[in-house]
């Protein structure tokens, strides 16, 4: 009970309300979001916002993925759950980041989860990172921060992260940027996958 902040009391107390069968989606028009809103708790470490726009409209329409450079891998397939073979990871340099720029709906994040690749513990999986949020992809707010962070040190680790978003905030871009060394001691951003749980909001 200690370990409860306002935040997650806001999302179990929403989780409540609903039905335990999905997210919450207007029964109007599941697809269009004629509600305007979406909410995602967190059923399945990676099925939640890329995966609904996956399964009910073209995911390349919704989101588009960039990134400060690509070594290794395909960078689109960082929002499938499906593909553990993917590995991939930027070039080696300082301050490395994903960009999501969801282009019809702004999102208010509320947890998000990461897929290691199949490497094993002590080489280049993420150690030290920021989530970010942006209106305009330049100025940026840091939304969760990880340092010396372990929970992603091993072969397909899985973890959920929460997001502290009291203000149920609204975003238009979010980003994972690397701020240190990896366990390898390199600046690689390496991961497998990537899923973002929290309400799908439509722009007007």
């Amino acid at each position: 009970i200690d370990d409860i902040t306002s935040s997650i009391w806001t999302s179990i107390s929403r989780r409540l309300r609903n039905p335990l069968n999905g997210p919450k989606i207007n029964e109007n028009d599941q697809k269009r979001y004629k509600n305007k809103i979406i909410n995602f708790c967190h059923e399945s470490k990676l099925d939640g916002i890329f995966q609904y726009f996956r399964t009910n409209s073209n995911i390349q329409e919704e989101v588009t993925i960039t990134s400060s450079s690509v070594r290794n891998g395909d960078l689109q397939k960082v929002v499938q759950s499906d593909d553990p073979e993917n590995a991939f990871y930027t070039e080696n340099a300082p301050d490395q980041w994903v960009c999501f720029e969801f282009l019809k709906t702004n999102i208010i994040p509320t947890k998000y989860t990461i897929r290691s690749d199949k490497w094993k513990p002590g080489e280049d999986h993420l150690r030290n990172w920021v989530i970010e949020g942006s209106d305009d992809k330049t100025n940026w707010e840091i939304i969760d921060n990880k340092n010396e962070c372990a929970f992603l040190n091993g072969y397909c680790y899985t973890h959920t992260f929460h997001i502290s978003n009291d203000d149920h905030k609204k975003y238009k871009c979010l980003r994972i940027r690397q701020t240190g060394i990896t366990w390898e001691n390199t600046n690689y951003l390496c991961f497998n996958a990537i899923e973002f749980f929290g309400e799908i909001v439509q722009i007007s």
